[in-house]
């Protein structure tokens, strides 16, 4: 095995690293999102995003940390398929779960992206454009490798 060859395997070790890792990232966010929709105390979610959670009424309180417990088990589940991809497929270097990676990516980003954009809500654009690039820099890095099969 040449030099080259083994730069190439630890720069797709690497890359697959920072892959795994950001999906773990991305789980421990949802699990967070769970566990605060289970809380009483969603107000400071509503605050962060600038909404003034006083004007709400307890029915209202209700509703947004069941729709915040709801999306961090959505993407506890999400996060979970995306860490068996890496693990098992991604680290076989499998193509196809480089292919299914980005596209699960791509459309979680477009459609989320648009309708944080649609309803002025930047902080949620610029966050998600921000995971956008934690997960598809690592991506591309291990399709740069030329290792995939």
């Amino acid at each position: 095995m040449s030099n080259t060859d083994i730069q190439t395997s630890k720069n797709y070790k690497i890359w697959w690293s920072l892959l795994l890792i950001d999906c773990i990232i991305i789980s421990i966010f949802g699990i967070l999102m769970y566990v605060m929709g289970l809380m009483s105390n969603s107000q400071a979610l509503l605050s962060s995003v600038g909404q003034d959670y006083n004007s709400y009424n307890p029915q209202a309180y209700s509703f947004i940390n069941f729709l915040t417990a709801v999306m961090g088990a959505t993407i506890i589940g999400w996060s979970s398929v995306m860490i068996f991809i890496v693990w098992y497929p991604l680290r076989k270097k499998e193509n196809w779960a480089w292919t299914a990676m980005v596209i699960t990516i791509l459309l979680w980003y477009i459609p989320d992206t648009m309708v944080s954009i649609y309803f002025l809500n930047w902080s949620n654009a610029i966050l998600n454009t921000i995971l956008l690039l934690m997960i598809e820099a690592p991506l591309f890095g291990l399709k740069y490798t030329k290792e995939l099969l």
